[in-house]
């Protein structure tokens, strides 16, 4: 990388508030059953592969510092359109268009808990979590879709958000739990899947209202909600996705210290030159996959502070990153589409692989690492 990175990285998935089909025996070749907090590995990259065409998926680990791969660790629970998140002793896996279901992982065990759907049609993007409860961001539902883990078979619940836009669907990409406060990010579709806004609702868990919104500064959120520092989520908006080097947009700034307010622009597309792809940040610091080609076949990974943008990639030029995770031990995890797998960078800067890690398929084109 040739560039240290920024010290005292919390986990990928951490929020910045205090607390913040598949058989239940389905397991492949299973992680170590200690886990990353036990005995076994300092950290542990969670990490999802598909095959669009060919309809399958992964979901596979590598071990934190040994670089030990398990692929396909936690059979069948992966489809061809996954991502996932990891919050607390939780592994979720959010299987999207067409399979519409969110599958509980526990991350300590490697083992399979649940799978739970989410309703036909919903296109489920997002999850955000408070106990037993998951609240889902669905791209096909006039809805933030409400789950019950402690009784996985129950209907789901919901929570109506589709009077903010004219076609009932407002479009839900990305959730996230501050305290109390659920974000939920929306992109206001038509029908021919062009943005008319970017916004984030606001609503209170505690009995599960909307209590407020607000708009972003540009239209069409195409990243997740992700803690930067103690008191901010940043997410990536582009409002022409298909043109990633002359796209308007940038890293958005939504200000949590208080009542959860836009706080305008980290970093513009046009200074990164092109679209965010993946990103996480360690501590204030950003490391963010740009997509510099309209073809989707360069890229950059790039640092973004207040003070500006790194505009010279940290990788290697042969290097297309894709994905971001930042892992609670300091390293920081991309993948590289150009080698289909996925490459660890050390804290220092220097990258910890040889060549691109294996996972078993080509990794998920966004949100498909998670580390912890």
């Amino acid at each position: 990388m040739g560039v240290a990175l920024a010290a005292g990285c919390g986990g990928d998935d951490e929020s910045p508030a205090a607390d913040a089909g598949v058989s239940a025996d389905a397991a492949g070749d299973g992680p170590d059953a200690a886990g990353p907090d036990a005995s076994g590995p300092s950290a542990r990259v969670w990490a999802v592969g598909a095959d669009y065409m060919a309809g399958v998926g992964v979901l596979s680990t590598v071990d934190l510092p040994s670089l030990a791969v398990t692929k396909n660790a936690v059979a069948g629970v992966a489809s061809s359109d996954p991502v996932v998140r990891v919050f607390g002793d939780r592994v979720y896996v959010i299987n999207r268009f067409g399979f519409d279901n969110v599958t509980i992982i526990d991350r300590l065990t490697g083992t399979l808990i649940d799978q739970i759907s989410t309703g036909a049609n919903t296109n489920p993007q997002d999850v955000a979590v408070k106990g037993d409860t998951i609240y889902v961001a669905a791209l096909g539902a006039g809805e933030v879709i409400v789950l019950d883990a402690a009784n996985p078979d129950a209907a789901p619940g919901a929570i109506d958000i589709s009077s903010y836009d004219t076609d009932g669907v407002p479009d839900a990409t990305s959730i996230y739990l501050v305290g109390d406060k659920l974000l939920v990010a929306v992109g206001l579709l038509d029908a021919d899947f062009v943005s008319h806004g970017g916004k984030v609702i606001v609503i209170d868990t505690t009995d599960d209202t909307v209590v407020g919104d607000f708009d972003l500064t540009h239209r069409n959120p195409v990243g997740w909600l992700q803690p930067r520092g103690a008191d901010e989520l940043v997410i990536a908006t582009a409002e022409n996705p298909f043109q990633p080097t002359t796209s308007p947009g940038c890293l958005e700034r939504i200000d949590v210290s208080g009542t959860p307010k836009a706080a305008g622009c980290l970093a513009d597309n046009s200074s990164l030159g092109g679209t965010v792809a993946g990103y996480a940040a360690v501590g204030d610091t950003v490391y963010a996959a740009i997509t510099t080609s309209d073809s989707f076949d360069a890229g950059k990974l790039v640092a973004i502070t207040d003070a500006g943008v790194s505009n010279d990639s940290l990788t290697a030029a042969s290097v297309q990153p894709g994905d971001v995770a930042a892992c609670p031990t300091g390293e920081i995890v991309i993948s590289d589409r150009a080698a289909g797998g996925l490459r660890v960078y050390g804290s220092d800067g220097d990258e910890l692989t040889s060549d691109a890690i294996d996972i078993g398929l080509p990794p998920a084109f966004a949100n498909g690492i998670a580390c912890r």
